[in-house]
């Protein structure tokens, strides 16, 4: 970080609690949220634990005070509460609403990046004037960046600071930059031109923008020895301090001057909570709309495929040992009987294609991918903002968690209960739920993970096209895909609990193990405590299968959506 270019090791967390930014896109402030709960989200997000609940709404209640906000209160901040027909805010009041976020928080400095930009003059006037009143009223120092300023806008500032070329081109109070123009270097104010429009007018010339800033600094040169020499002092004594910036001697005595409250952020515990209590009213606002036109989309697709499947005879590709070992009875399994043929080695291969588990794994992880991208992608401005004032990253990570964990205990619902009321499987709806539940769960931590990387349009396709991948890989027979990319997805896992639960019946449970070194390696390589496909020959009769991999197959898909998890929060921490 360079402060008045300067490096400074010390970096954005030694100015946060004294520096409130607002920056110039009014995203950063949730849409969903009405004026109020975003300020009073700010408030129990930002201000001290120790603060009772009555003492952050009091700051809310001044903030909407000061800003003008108390008729607009309870309205959304952005257009339409989810996704219905109400009307958000107006332009300026959402700039406002904004300003208050940070406003709430105590600040001693306040930053503004163009807080009168896609705003009428009329309302960038209101809202200059707005935080000229703040300034007076609150003794908080005020920055603004504004490009254009109307001659109103203008008067309302104290200070002007004109950059030409990122050099100062002029420095000190803004009703005198025009005469200082005039008087040190001759350009005169044309008639009836206001003098924001002059001053922008000789500073955006480039070839003049050396000149101005070597002009300027010569006279800032003069006027430092002049008071020099009259043993005054100057604002710029300050500057020849060895063991601190400018900027950190201005900083300690704002704070000690008006800050209200130490800022120490609130504890991570109650972070979290306050973090659950906004994604909790997300959800319940976007409840008749997207919540629940997700859950219908997944009981569509589960109802379509039972429609498809009615008869599920698909298995997961077995050994190429059992299948020339005992082929007889790997066919009768394949349609849930047990066999009453001897094994033998007539038949020469068996070709059986998972063709519902490869279409159950396509289907669920597309969906589930596909929605979650937008968990992180859709909040990535207001993430940005909330770290950049020190709130807690894992305190906004497993709240977000926690809410589409309830979602996804929804999706596996709807698609479980269409499911069963058209096929009526074998397996019970538990061991149904489960599997699709600890599935979802898997392709959701795939889409954080993407859509930390990517940007959302791009990560819904990625995503996508990787849950369309795992799935082609969970069912196939081994001639279309090499072996050993099954191993690595988790399509695979749910591919053969499915049909465990599909094909087992009668507790008719046996279970196939081998010691070759080819899946003793698998094994190693997917953590798994079993082998995939158990079955084998009880005295050259029947198979059955091993119920307990229903559940090693759970954990496993568990463990993708840890590992997909973690990485998303890591790339949130270390890189947003």
């Amino acid at each position: 970080m360079r402060v008045n270019g300067e490096i400074t090791r010390k970096g954005l967390r030694a100015y946060r609690d004294v520096v409130g930014m607002v920056p110039q896109d009014d995203d950063t402030v949730d849409p969903l949220l009405t004026v109020e709960e975003a300020l009073l989200h700010s408030a129990r997000l930002r201000l001290p634990s120790r603060l009772s609940d009555k003492d952050r709404r009091l700051e809310v209640e001044n903030a909407l005070s000061l800003l003008s906000l108390q008729h607009v209160r309870g309205q959304p901040v952005g257009t339409g509460l989810g996704g219905s027909s109400t009307r958000g805010v107006s332009g300026g009041q959402r700039k406002r609403t904004n300003i208050g976020v940070e406003l709430v928080t105590q600040p001693s400095i306040l930053l503004l990046d163009e807080p009168t930009s896609g705003l009428d003059s009329h309302i960038a006037a209101s809202v200059v004037t707005g935080l000229k009143r703040i300034s007076q009223e609150q003794r908080v120092t005020i920055i603004a960046t504004i490009h254009q300023p109307s001659q109103t806008v203008f008067q309302q500032f104290d200070t002007l600071v004109l950059l030409v070329g990122g050099r100062v081109g002029y420095w000190g109070p803004a009703q005198d930059a025009v005469k200082y123009f005039h008087s040190s270097l001759g350009y005169e104010l044309p008639p009836k031109t206001a003098a924001p429009d002059f001053l922008l007018d000789v500073a955006s010339v480039p070839k003049r923008v050396s000149s101005l800033a070597d002009a300027w600094q010569e006279h800032d040169n003069n006027k430092r020895n002049s008071h020099e020499e009259e043993g005054t002092n100057s604002r710029h004594d300050y500057l020849d301090d060895d063991d601190d910036s400018w900027l950190d001697v201005v900083l300690r005595a704002l704070h000690l001057r008006s800050h209200r409250y130490s800022r120490i952020m609130a504890w991570p515990h109650m972070q979290l909570l306050v973090q659950l209590w906004r994604q909790l009213l997300r959800t319940t606002r976007s409840l008749l709309t997207s919540v629940l036109l997700s859950c219908m989309v997944f009981a569509f697709t589960g109802g379509y495929l039972a429609l498809a499947f009615t008869d599920p005879k698909y298995v997961l590709p077995v050994p190429s040992e059992i299948t020339q070992w005992c082929p007889e009875a790997v066919n009768d399994l394949t349609r849930g009987q047990k066999s009453q043929q001897p094994c033998n080695n007539n038949w020469p291969s068996a070709e059986v294609q998972g063709l519902a588990a490869m279409y159950f794994c396509m289907a669920l992880g597309t969906l589930a991918s596909a929605f979650s991208v937008w968990t992180f992608g859709a909040d990535t401005h207001i993430y940005r903002r909330e770290k950049a004032s020190g709130v807690n990253t894992l305190a906004y990570y497993l709240a977000s968690n926690i809410v589409d964990g309830i979602k996804c205990a929804l999706f596996a619902l709807f698609f479980v209960s269409a499911y069963f009321i058209i096929a009526s499987p074998y397996g019970s709806f538990t061991d149904y739920y489960l599997l699709c539940y600890c599935f979802i769960l898997a392709n959701y931590g795939m889409g954080y993970a993407v859509s930390t990387l990517l940007r959302p349009a791009n990560a819904a396709i990625v995503a996508t096209l990787g849950a369309l991948v795992a799935g082609v890989a969970s069912g196939l027979v081994f001639q279309y895909v090499p072996i050993w990319p099954w191993y690595f997805g988790e399509g695979l896992f749910r591919a053969e609990a499915q049909y465990i639960v599909d094909h087992a019946k009668d507790d008719q449970i046996y279970w196939y193990h081998t010691h070759t070194q080819e899946y003793a390696l698998l094994s190693l390589l997917t953590f798994s405590l079993s082998f995939r496909v158990r079955v084998y020959a009880d005295d050259l009769y029947g198979y059955k299968i091993d119920s307990d991999t229903i559940r090693n197959d759970e954990l496993l898909m568990l463990a993708y959506a840890g590992a997909f998890r973690v990485i998303a929060f890591l790339v949130l921490r270390l890189f947003y």
